[in-house]
Parts: structure tokens; C-alpha cells; sequence
């Protein structure tokens, strides 16, 4: 009877050790699997990155011939007159920043406005006039509201041109 005992308790020794040797197996195959996938997921993560730089430099390129076509037909192109763009990624907008210096009846007029340079549509407009008086009007999200200074409209622009 112990020889029996013996047997089986050498049968369930030798059994777990197959069964160990397998478990074993499998992991060291999970693990190389793994680390291939983890591999693959680098390389995939490099080649979006670097996918997304080439497209981010492409709509920078188009936003900056579309700001400049916006100034050329504006009007604005006097030597007091100039014009800056920013290509906004999280809005997926072209905006073009126009200054001019301008004279008028009442005297000297300076003015800026900010444009979608694609649509053409106004996010703000401001004049100081020489004489001291101000027109400002910015408009976002379809709301319209006043500011009092080229800084505060500056200010209220920043969002768009950063």
C-alpha cells in the first residue's frame, strides 16, 4: 500500500511538473508576444506622430497663402498695413491678424481685424481714432460685445491666434 501511495504521490509530482513546464511555456510565448505588439505599437505611435507633423506643416503652409491672399484683397495693402496668420489646431482654423494706418477726414485711424482667412468671417474688428474715439467690435460665438482699447481687443484675440 505505500508503494502504491509512492506511485501516485510521484504520478501528481511528475504531473505538476509537467503541468508547470507548460504554464511556463505559455508565458514565456504571451510575454514575446507582448513585447512584439508592445514593438509594433511604438512604431505605429512614431509614424502617426510623424504623419501628423507633415499634415500640421501642410495646413500651416495653406493657412499662410491663405492669409495672404485675405490681405491682398482687403485693401490693406498701404505701407502703414501688414498682416500675420496662425493656423489653429484645435479649432482646425486659418486666422489672418490685419493692421493698417490709415488717415481719414477726422485724422489718422488705426485698425485691426481678425478674419477666418478661408471663410471670411469676422471675429473682430477694432479702429482708434486720432480724436480719441474707439470703434471695437468682437464677435464670438455668435455674441457680440465691445472693448475699449487695441489691448483688451488684443486680449479677446489671443485665443484665436495662439
Amino acid at each position: 500500500m505505500l508503494q502504491c501511495a509512492k506511485i501516485a504521490a510521484d504520478m501528481r509530482n511528475s504531473l505538476l511538473l509537467v503541468i508547470f513546464g507548460e504554464l511556463v511555456c505559455l508565458l514565456s510565448c504571451n510575454a514575446d508576444k507582448v513585447a512584439r505588439l508592445e514593438k509594433q505599437n511604438q512604431d505605429l505611435a512614431s509614424k502617426l506622430e510623424a504623419v501628423s507633423k507633415a499634415a500640421n506643416l501642410e495646413l500651416q503652409q495653406k493657412c499662410a497663402k491663405g492669409a495672404e491672399d485675405a490681405f491682398k484683397t482687403s485693401g490693406l495693402s498701404g505701407s502703414g498695413s501688414g498682416f500675420t496668420n496662425h493656423y489653429n489646431t484645435q479649432l482646425n482654423r486659418c486666422f489672418v491678424y490685419m493692421t493698417s494706418l490709415g488717415s481719414s477726414t477726422k485724422g489718422l485711424v488705426i485698425s485691426a481685424f481678425v478674419y477666418d482667412a478661408f471663410e471670411g468671417k469676422s471675429y473682430g474688428e477694432y479702429d482708434q481714432f486720432s480724436d480719441g474715439r474707439c470703434y471695437c467690435n468682437i464677435i464670438i460665438s455668435n455674441e457680440d460685445s465691445t472693448c475699449r482699447s487695441l489691448k483688451e481687443f488684443e486680449k479677446a484675440m489671443k485665443p484665436y491666434m495662439e
